[in-house]
């Protein structure tokens, strides 16, 4: 038997526990010896039975001096009771419906029991307690000791997993350590083997949270090391130099009619300068609803048309990719921002057969949807659009999942945006790059793939090609011969706590906007009981009858009578026939049509629908500033990042904003978490509470990005997480390829895999 040893070899298991396994991910003799314990419970005090006191939790040790079962007629239950006798006295000791121990306590060998000492009308007595019968000289696996509970499945039991590990803790000497030596002198952390025998079979409480604390640091620092890895990998890659352009950005912000933030300011020109690069930008632009990502992005698209590169933009939602188009094509076709701009000479591309005036060409392509800027009509046959993208006729393509999923070709992609990019999940964010946003390939005159293949005027690497070739590269140790691919923008409102950002996210560079643009009035947030839902009502009709809108959102589209919740659709009709029936309401849901959808939020922003219903649907994308109300039906059955995104739909215009929260529920823990948002604005502040009270895999939907459990366990824990990030920060400045360490580059290369970091 060895580490690889399948788990249906092994002594005392066969396929019917082999399956049971499977269940919990167990497949190989070393996934028993890394399935952990999640507790341990102490049995190790063992006294003489004359020394028991109610209400401790014992160990004695004696004989079967009398075994019995008996039936309870009333409850139907099976009673065994035996008494165990030592050196000093007797003890009565009671199971329930457990008949096979009639068998196994009928002993001649010595008993140990461990359990919680009772009380009934004969006395003291162990109820429901483990027991073990020892041979002489064999070393307690279950009583006597503290004892390991493992995560169980049916027909695994804790006491089960004990004995079959028990009987493999030999083969710990045969696993090799993947830290460095010194690493864990540094840290003073117990080798691998010390560690796995101190998890399982814990000699004392500490040396129990030691061993723990070890494969806790192991699992972080090597996530840390497989993000880090791939950043610093991903500089070996080739992309485009995109010029920055100062004079025309400069021009472009004195256009808007508003100011730039100081955050907006510094994202942006960490944006511009990492396109400078020849290597691949990979920037996650974080920032609170309402902080101004979109502006942010718009410049760096600018310049990268400007240099003439394409720019291609990814939402989650059809009603989002819809929202940019209009916003991006207002921005870039503001009529002010093209009177400043024609009085530049074009000479920034040089290499286009056409004079270039900088009114770029705006395209939305989604399923429902596909026009671009420059043309009237407001859907365009997919070929015709696929076939200017990839001639290079389109200067900013933005669309949904289907860029990808249709295979959509650029002739010269310089820069890929993804907003709400955590939504995608850490495979596509990865994969969207390398392989769903390919290139045009073809033929490379020059030598070097990143070169021109026209003259270039000027010693600047960064002006365009005529071509651009396939941008699914594997990474290689050259960078001269590379082919490039296009920048990496990414783009959440989604407060992310930092050290959930230094793991799922830790192969990024991260851009924080922490201010709101000026002039935004801070939303009155309160949480409604329901005997005041009626007031609510009532305050919504007053907003209505100034002229303003409302949203009401619900958590489900159909009725479920697991949640008993109101539905959207019922609530609709509810609210359109009872208290808003002189309004006009609306309803959008995300099972509606991408063609329905939009006709509804077309008939909102034009004041035709007054109070719009909805499922989460709402949460991105929705810009109605005339909107002053956000009401939340059933607020306790989302997070607290989920309600701030909410929340972040009302509050776009210079009249006092509104959220309410309604919730049916009297849970302490459910109220603190709604008076949380009651009391900040703060996203990052919310983001942080709620990673502690709900997880992250609850809150951002990481569980799929196969994050290990001890990691996603410690998510809170920031001090270890960057004491990790500092180790493998260390390791890597010595050994990029890890090439001095075989053990732990396998290991690496394999969670490089899962969580998709490549």
């Amino acid at each position: 038997m060895n580490l690889n040893t399948p788990i249906e070899n092994i002594h005392k298991i066969g396929p019917k526990y082999a399956k049971r396994l499977h269940k919990l991910g167990i497949k190989e003799v070393k996934d028993l010896l890394f399935h952990f314990p999640t507790r341990w419970e102490d049995y190790s005090n063992v006294v003489p039975i004359k020394d028991i006191k109610l209400g401790e939790q014992i160990t004695v040790q004696g004989r079967v001096r009398h075994l019995d079962q008996r039936n309870t007629y009333t409850r139907g239950l099976k009673i065994v009771e035996a008494y165990i006798e030592d050196e000093t006295d007797v003890v009565k000791a009671i199971w329930f419906n457990q008949s096979y121990l009639m068998e196994a306590l009928s002993t001649k060998n010595p008993v140990m029991l461990s359990g919680k000492v009772a009380l009934d009308k004969d006395g003291l007595y162990l109820k429901n307690p483990i027991y073990e019968i020892k041979n002489l000289g064999e070393k307690a696996v279950h009583t006597g000791r503290l004892i390991s509970i493992y995560p169980e499945t049916a027909g695994v039991t804790s006491r089960w997993m004990r004995y079959i590990i028990s009987n493999l803790m030999l083969l710990t000497d045969e696993i090799q350590d993947s830290l460095p030596k010194g690493l864990l002198e540094r840290k003073k952390l117990m080798t691998i083997q010390t560690a796995l025998r101190e998890i399982h079979f814990p000699s004392s409480i500490k040396n129990a949270e030691r061993a723990r604390s070890r494969f806790i640091f192991t699992e972080i620092f090597n996530v840390q090391l497989a993000a880090l890895k791939t950043k610093y990998e991903l500089r070996k890659s080739k992309s485009p130099k995109i010029k920055t352009d100062i004079a025309l950005i400069k021009k472009f912000v004195d256009s808007l009619p508003f100011q730039l933030t100081d955050s907006q300011k510094k994202a942006s020109w960490q944006i511009l300068k990492d396109m400078e690069r020849s290597f691949p930008m990979n920037r996650l632009l974080e920032g609170d609803v309402g902080s101004g990502k979109t502006i942010v992005a718009a410049i760096a698209a600018l310049n990268t048309i400007n240099t003439g590169y394409q720019t291609a933009l990814m939402a989650p939602t059809e009603i989002l990719a819809e929202q940019h188009y209009a916003t991006i094509t207002s921005l870039l076709g503001n009529s002010k921002f093209q009177l400043l701009n024609s009085k530049k000479t074009p000479n920034y591309k040089s290499l286009q057969p056409k004079a270039y005036n900088l009114k770029p060409n705006i395209a939305l392509y989604t399923r429902s949807h596909r026009k671009i800027n420059s043309d009237q009509k407001t859907k365009l046959p997919k070929e015709k659009i696929k076939e200017k993208i990839i001639k290079g006729d389109i200067d900013f393509i933005i669309g949904t999942h289907t860029l990808a999923q249709e295979k959509v070709k650029f002739n010269k992609l310089g820069l890929v945006i993804l907003d709400e990019q955590h939504r995608f999940g850490v495979a596509q964010r990865a994969a969207l790059v390398k392989k769903n946003l390919a290139t045009a390939t073809a033929p490379v005159a020059a030598k070097d793939a990143g070169q021109a293949t026209a003259p270039v005027a000027g010693k600047d690497a960064g002006q365009a090609p005529n071509t651009y070739p396939d941008t699914r590269t594997k990474l290689s140790a050259g960078h001269s011969n590379l082919k490039p691919i296009p920048h990496l923008l990414s783009m959440t409102a989604t407060p992310i706590p930092r050290s959930l950002a230094l793991t799922v996210y830790g192969d990024l560079d991260i851009s924080l906007l922490r201010e709101m643009p000026k002039g935004r009035k801070k939303i009155i947030t309160k949480i409604v009981p329901p005997k005041k839902r009626n007031e609510a009502y009532g305050f919504i009709k007053n907003e209505l009858d100034k002229g303003r809108q409302a949203f009401v959102v619900f958590p489900l589209v159909e009725e479920s009578r697991i949640l008993e919740l109101k539905s959207a659709k019922a609530e609709y009709e509810k609210l359109k026939e009872g208290p808003f029936k002189k309004y006009k309401v609306g309803l959008l849901h995300g099972r509606m049509k991408g063609k329905e959808k939009e006709e509804v939020m077309a008939r909102m922003k034009e004041g035709k629908i007054q109070i719009l219903i909805s499922t989460s649907v709402v949460e991105v994308g929705i810009d109605i500033p005339n909107a002053t109300i956000m009401m939340v039906d059933g607020a306790d059955r989302f997070g607290l990042a989920q309600l701030h995104q909410f929340r972040g739909r009302v509050g776009r215009s210079k009249h006092q904003s509104y959220a309410f929260l309604l919730t049916d529920s009297s849970s302490g823990s459910v109220l603190r978490r709604l008076k949380a948002i009651e009391k900040t604005q703060s996203g990052f502040e919310l983001a942080q509470y709620d990673l502690k009270m709900r997880g992250a895999g609850d809150m951002y939907g990481v569980r799929q990005s196969g994050m290990p459990d001890l990691v996603m366990q410690n998510l809170t824990n920031i001090e270890l997480i960057e004491n990790a990030r500092e180790e493998a920060t260390k390791l890597l400045e010595t050994d990029l390829t890890l090439q001095k360490y075989p053990l732990l580059k396998k290991e690496i290369e394999e969670i490089q895999k899962i969580m998709h970091f490549e």
